[in-house]
């Protein structure tokens, strides 16, 4: 049986005692009202199944280990992007990343009592969810950014964010050294935090660039709606430039078509020059394509394996402590 991951006395709101419930009158794009539909409600906030299908890919866009705190992604100078949809939560590139705020709902014990417990997957979703925050807020200075962003409910002090993070790992064991969950949970008898989260959140940023080629090459049943809001990586430069050497192509096959041009020796050579040119730039762009992408798998998968050694080292070392994930 699921159960709230904070105390009732560390909630920062009571769904009994407040003026209107903790989420938006409406949801999805039909406007459907959310009190008809909780169970779509909250699937629309929390469920991640754009970025599920590919999970067994993930591992080229990012890394399994948690996102950078707020502060740090501002000291690299990324601009932060607001989100609404979870798929796109932690997806980063282009000097930006995606966050999905805070909704109050998480930060609400009977909430989670009366809603997000009774559902498996809603359940581990919010858990993962409410874990990525802890994360992206682990200093003072980053709660004072999310609220500069409008990433977290307004009121929510360092005190009862902190308290709300101190529960979180009190009420799961991260130990990756324990077994699968089998329902009684690790030895100290704490429901084990992997088996309790959804497996987006196995990973903590994903590079959208590469996320979009993993959809390319991986062909899943359907297209994400919000791929088209997401800038690719160099893909507009490309098509810059293949349709500059497709206008200059154009205009000399005119020009080699006009009988003063035709005659023209030195016009000529430099419509054969254009011509060699763009040939050899896409043979060379199509003929890399592999090449870069080979180095990236390779590495990625030394660099994840190696994570994994290290991690496993250190919490054997540990022995039943508590480590971070």
């Amino acid at each position: 049986m699921n159960s709230p991951p904070f105390l009732e006395e560390h909630s920062f709101l009571s769904y009994a005692s407040a003026e209107f419930p903790p989420y938006p009158p409406t949801f999805g794009p039909l406007r459907t009202r959310t009190q008809d539909d909780l169970q779509g409600f909250f699937e629309t906030e929390l469920l991640t199944p754009t970025i599920n299908i590919v999970h067994k890919h993930l591992w080229l866009a990012g890394v399994s280990q948690p996102a950078h705190p707020l502060h740090l992604h501002l000291l690299a100078k990324r601009s932060i992007s607001l989100s609404e949809d979870p798929n796109t939560h932690l997806l980063s590139g282009d000097g930006r990343i995606f966050i999905k705020p805070l909704a109050s709902f998480l930060l609400d014990y009977t909430v989670w009592k009366m809603q997000l417990c009774r559902n498996d997957k809603l359940y581990k979703s919010a858990c993962g969810f409410l874990w990525s925050y802890s994360w992206l807020i682990n200093h003072e200075s980053d709660l004072r950014i999310a609220k500069e962003h409008g990433l977290v409910p307004d009121g929510l002090t360092w005190a009862t964010w902190a308290q709300i993070v101190y529960d979180f790992l009190d009420h799961f064991d991260d130990n990756k050294n324990n077994s699968k969950d089998d329902g009684a949970g690790s030895g100290n008898g704490k429901p084990l935090l992997r088996d309790h989260i959804d497996e987006r959140y196995l990973y903590g940023e994903l590079r959208y660039s590469r996320l979009a080629a993993i959809y390319r090459f991986s062909l899943p049943a359907g297209w994400p709606r919000w791929y088209a809001l997401i800038p690719s990586s160099g893909l507009e430069r490309n098509i810059a430039i293949i349709a500059s050497f497709t206008v200059a192509l154009s205009a000399m096959q005119v020009g080699l078509g006009t009988e003063r041009l035709a005659g023209d020796a030195r016009f000529q050579k430099a419509a054969e020059v254009v011509t060699v040119l763009s040939l050899v730039v896409v043979a060379v762009a199509v003929g890399l394509l592999p090449v870069l992408w080979l180095p990236l798998v390779v590495v990625r998968g030394i660099f994840t394996s190696d994570l994994r050694r290290r991690f496993s080292g250190r919490r054997k070392e540990e022995g039943n402590g508590r480590a971070v994930v």
